[in-house]
């Protein structure tokens, strides 16, 4: 996949109609049938609006059973203060517990400092614990790369989950022009100060749309092909039978 700069016009309307299609998909998504385990992505100061309103939504209502939680403290690949790209792990679950979502019901991968190490993690735990079936939950401009990247961290394990995808309802509006935490974990902040390190959500959401073929060249992500095909098999084939031979 080449950088959006680099594509032709026939090929920059191909990806944007791909993006187009799986956004679709994966915002229409709200699971009702009962899960293994919640994949709560760690989300940036500022950004984690109604995401434990969320998941202790599906928890109280036993469709998920575990809820899974980045285990890192929240510090910079490159730095050593912690909480200081995201709350943190002990915020996370203290959260959640605030939320009454019970403790033992709540697992940690190891520290992960950006979304491919996050969903490596999220698949460890499963493999381990034998699971087949997960909600990712995350806000719904970052829900796209999360998916993509579950989908390329099953396809390289070749342990395949029944993935759903469930993102917030916005209380308002103005909530994507809210001010949020943007340098992400795995870079480094030496040479951005403090002041500039916030910036509005509306803002930032173009810089997520160019990592998805940036990071799919690297390997990090699915293809569009590939997502396509694994949400394809899901609708097909019976939930029971899914891991076993869709694909």
């Amino acid at each position: 996949m080449k950088k959006i700069e680099e594509m032709t016009r026939e090929e920059l309307l191909e990806f944007l109609g791909n993006v187009y299609r799986a956004t679709c998909m994966l915002l229409s998504d709200w699971q009702e049938e009962p899960v293994d385990a919640i994949f709560f992505h760690a989300r940036t100061h500022g950004d984690y609006e109604q995401l434990f309103e969320l998941v202790a939504d599906r928890y109280q209502a036993k469709i998920a059973h575990k809820v899974v939680v980045n285990g890192g403290d929240g510090r910079h690949i490159d730095d050593f203060v912690s909480g200081e790209a995201w709350p943190g792990a002990d915020s996370w679950v203290e959260g959640l517990c605030s939320h009454n979502v019970k403790i033992d019901d709540i697992y940690l991968t190891k520290p992960a400092f950006n979304t491919k190490e996050e969903n490596d993690g999220f698949l460890a735990i499963a493999i381990k614990e034998r699971w087949r079936s997960a909600i990712i939950v995350n806000q719904p401009h970052y829900l796209l790369r999360s998916s993509l990247g579950l989908i390329r961290s099953m396809k390289s394990t070749s342990y395949w989950l029944r993935v759903y995808n469930m993102s917030p309802k916005s209380k308002s509006a103005s909530s994507w022009w809210q001010k949020v935490y943007w340098p992400s974990a795995g870079i480094s902040v030496k040479n951005i100060p403090p002041e500039s390190r916030f910036r509005e959500r509306f803002d930032l959401m173009p810089s997520e749309f160019m990592k998805i073929p940036e990071y799919q060249e690297k390997g990090h992500l699915a293809t569009f092909e590939e997502f396509f095909e694994v949400l394809d098999a899901m609708g097909k084939v019976p939930r029971h039978l899914f891991v076993e031979e869709a694909l």
